[in-house]
C-alpha cells in the first residue's frame, strides 16, 4: 500500500467514548452507539507503519485499551477457538479461527496464503 493512502480504521466498542492512538498521538476521541449495529468508530487514517492503540472509557475512565503493530511478512499460523470449547459427549461444533501472523506474533491482516487441515478421528471440517 502506498504511504499516505487514507485507510478506514475500526474499532467496535460498548465503552461511552473510544480514542485512537497512532504511534502515541491521539487521532480524536468517538461516542459508540449503544444498539449492537451502531457501536463501530471509525477513523480514516493515513497508512504508514506504526501503531495504533484504542482506548475505552466509562464515566471518563479509562477501561480498557488494545494495541495493533504493523506486521512484517507471514510467517506462523495461529490458532484460536471462539467461543466455548468441544462438549467431551455427543455431537457438537466449535469455529477454530485461523490467523496468519509474523514472527513477532503480529497479525498479518491482508494475508492469502492457502491453509490445508486434515482432521484426525470423528471431526469433520
Amino acid at each position: 500500500m502506498e504511504l499516505g493512502t487514507e485507510i478506514p480504521v475500526w474499532v467496535y466498542s460498548n465503552c461511552d467514548t473510544v480514542e485512537l492512538f497512532f504511534d502515541g498521538k491521539s487521532l480524536g476521541k468517538i461516542n459508540p452507539g449503544t444498539d449492537w449495529d451502531k457501536m463501530q468508530c471509525q477513523w480514516m487514517v493515513p497508512w504508514k507503519p506504526g501503531t495504533l492503540k484504542a482506548v475505552g472509557y466509562k464515566n471518563g475512565k479509562q477501561i480498557t485499551e488494545e494495541t495493533i503493530r504493523t506486521a512484517d511478512v507471514p510467517s506462523k499460523i495461529k490458532l484460536s477457538v471462539d467461543g466455548e470449547g468441544l462438549a467431551t459427549k455427543g455431537k457438537d461444533i466449535v469455529q477454530v479461527r485461523v490467523t496468519a501472523t509474523d514472527d513477532k506474533g503480529e497479525m498479518y491482516p491482508y494475508g492469502e496464503n492457502r491453509t490445508y487441515f486434515t482432521i484426525l478421528g470423528a471431526g469433520k471440517i
